[in-house]
């Protein structure tokens, strides 16, 4: 496995580092622009926290079952948050966000079955 921040970057005040998808290059045979690129990998939602603040996420009571957002969580977060930081790692995309800018917590097991759940209803 490979180290979850490379970046060298350890968020401060109420940030999080979130590592992103890297937008497709290509959608099929067409290659794509920058700037469609750029426009995808803003509309990006899913992540997963590489690092936060020690004050990230200090703003509620948490509990078991609903757990405070930890570095190596998958997440949803606000479209066209936070500052992107696309020239740190050749292959890797992150943003710095504001603890806020974190909506869910995302269970990629019940997430993924969900979705298949939901395309066999479709398909049946």
């Amino acid at each position: 496995m490979h180290d979850l921040n490379p970046t060298g970057i350890q968020p401060t005040e109420y940030n999080v580092l979130v590592e992103i998808r890297p937008a497709a290059k290509q959608r099929g045979s067409i290659l794509l622009t920058d700037g469609v690129q750029q426009r995808d990998q803003a509309l990006e939602v899913h992540g997963r926290i590489v690092a936060s603040s020690p004050q990230a996420f200090d703003y509620a009571e948490w509990t078991e079952e609903n757990p405070m957002p930890q570095p190596g969580d998958f997440v949803i977060i606000a479209k066209g948050s936070g500052l992107y930081l696309n020239e740190l790692h050749h292959t890797r995309v992150f943003r710095l966000l504001k603890d806020k800018d974190v909506a869910a917590i995302v269970d990629p097991e019940k997430a993924f079955a969900f979705e298949t759940e939901t395309k066999e209803e479709v398909a049946a």
